[in-house]
C-alpha cells in the first residue's frame, strides 16, 4: 500500500512538474511536449467572429504575441489540416463547433523577421524579392484554372523573384 501512494506521489509531482516554455514560441512545440500552456484558444473565436481590415496586437514583450499568432497559423492553415486539428484536442476551441468548422480551412503566409540580420535598409530591401519567391514556392498549389490570369502572373513574378515591394 505505501509503494502505490509513493507511485502515486511520484505522478503527481511529475505532474507539477510541467516545463515553462521559454523562449518557445511555436503552438506546436508547446502542445507536443509537456509544457504548461494557458489556453487562450477562446481569441482564435473572438477573432474570426470579428473580422477586421487590419488588427493590431499590442501587448508587452514576452507577453504571448508570437504565441497566439502560431496559433491562429496552425489553427487556419490548409496544410496538415487535419494533423493540426489534433493540437486543439482538449482545448477551449474544439468545443466550439462552430470555430471548428473554419479550421484548416485557409492557406497561411508566415514570415518572421526576428531572423533577418541585415546591415543596411539597402541590403534588406534587395533581399526581400528572393525570399518572397521562396515563400510563394510552397503556395504553388493555390494556382487552378480559376486563378485571375493577372493573378497568375504577379505570382510567377515573385517565383522568378522579379516583383519588388515597391511594385
Amino acid at each position: 500500500n505505501d509503494k502505490i501512494k509513493e507511485q502515486e506521489f511520484e505522478i503527481e509531482v511529475d505532474e507539477m512538474m510541467a516545463a515553462i516554455p521559454i523562449g518557445i514560441d511555436d503552438f506546436e512545440k508547446v502542445r507536443g511536449r509537456d509544457y504548461y500552456f494557458v489556453d487562450k484558444t477562446a481569441e482564435i473565436a473572438r477573432f474570426l467572429d470579428h473580422p477586421a481590415q487590419v488588427t493590431l496586437f499590442t501587448r508587452p514583450r514576452r507577453f504571448g504575441k508570437t504565441m497566439m499568432l502560431s496559433m491562429m497559423k496552425y489553427f487556419l492553415d490548409i496544410e496538415h489540416a487535419e494533423e493540426h486539428r489534433k493540437l486543439f484536442e482538449g482545448l477551449v476551441i474544439a468545443e466550439d463547433k462552430e470555430t471548428m468548422a473554419q479550421q484548416g480551412t485557409c492557406p497561411v503566409l508566415s514570415i518572421e523577421l526576428k531572423e533577418w540580420q541585415f546591415d543596411t535598409w539597402e541590403d534588406m530591401q534587395e533581399r526581400i524579392p528572393e525570399m518572397m519567391s521562396e515563400l510563394f514556392r510552397s503556395y504553388r498549389y493555390l494556382i487552378d484554372e480559376k486563378t485571375d490570369p493577372f493573378d497568375v502572373k504577379d505570382f510567377e513574378r515573385f517565383l522568378a523573384g522579379e516583383k519588388n515591394i515597391d511594385q
